[in-house]
């Protein structure tokens, strides 16, 4: 799988951006990949999308 750089973010840079990275997703349905440590720790993404796997 091929994750575009810009739709990773450190956890610490999320806490400030939060608003704007849940605006962006609900605009363009792209998850946000979450580093911790730079580490991929978590995924952020769309009900739509989460419905979609559960």
């Amino acid at each position: 799988m091929l994750i575009e750089t810009k739709q990773m973010v450190p956890i610490t840079r999320l806490q400030k951006e939060l608003t704007k990275r849940v605006r962006e997703l609900s605009d363009s349905g792209k998850a946000v990949y979450i580093l911790k440590n730079n580490n991929m720790e978590a995924v952020l993404l769309s009900y739509d999308e989460y419905l979609k796997i559960y």
